[in-house]
């Protein structure tokens, strides 16, 4: 009779021990949840930034290729110009930069390569371009418009966050079609 008396009471009730293991795991799943949720609200946060960043930055390029296409960029080289814009509620700086392409096509003829000196694979057809003494004219005017008509667009967007200043940075490229290739005299062609 004492034996069942005993069950009894250990089936009546918990034990303080269990009931602070029980609060102990329910505290640290709350604090795992919230923690992640603030990181959730962190990451959408951030992704807000940067969308809007870029979408600033895309207007920006377009405004430039806009600008471009008017000629309103002719003859700008490393021109740079910058603002601050207010955009679904956030403020951004922003900074571009027109800057000058060092674009060169091969102009080295291939008995000019010193000896000993390997091409690499993709140089073959460079190498062979150049063989011909009546391309290098032309490969050269080339490399005259294209120093002229082609420029780099670089934007750069920064804002202030909880982590300090961050910045998205994006890079195209301009051509401006109106340069024409001027056609040069052939070495062995005579004048009449």
């Amino acid at each position: 009779m004492k034996l069942a008396s005993n069950q009894n009471q250990r089936e009546q009730g918990f034990s303080l021990v269990e009931i602070m293991v029980a609060m102990v795991i329910l505290s640290m799943s709350v604090m795992t949840i919230v923690s992640l949720q603030r990181a959730s609200v962190r990451g959408a946060v951030n992704a807000r930034y940067l969308t809007v960043a870029s979408m600033l930055a895309r207007s920006i390029m377009v405004d430039a290729y806009l600008a471009n296409y008017k000629k309103e960029l002719a003859n700008s080289m490393d021109e740079e110009k910058s603002g601050e814009e207010e955009m679904a509620g956030l403020s951004m700086k922003w900074t571009w930069a027109l800057r000058e392409v060092p674009l060169q096509l091969p102009t080295k003829f291939a008995e000019e390569e010193e000896e000993g000196e390997e091409i690499e694979e993709g140089e073959e057809e460079s190498a062979s371009i150049t063989q011909n003494p009546l391309l290098v004219p032309i490969i050269k005017s080339l490399n005259e418009v294209l120093a002229k008509a082609m420029r780099e667009l670089s934007v750069t967007v920064s804002w202030e966050s909880s982590y300090g200043e961050e910045e998205i940075y994006l890079v195209t490229h301009l051509i401006d079609f109106s340069y024409r290739l001027p056609i040069p005299e052939l070495g062995g062609a005579s004048k009449p």
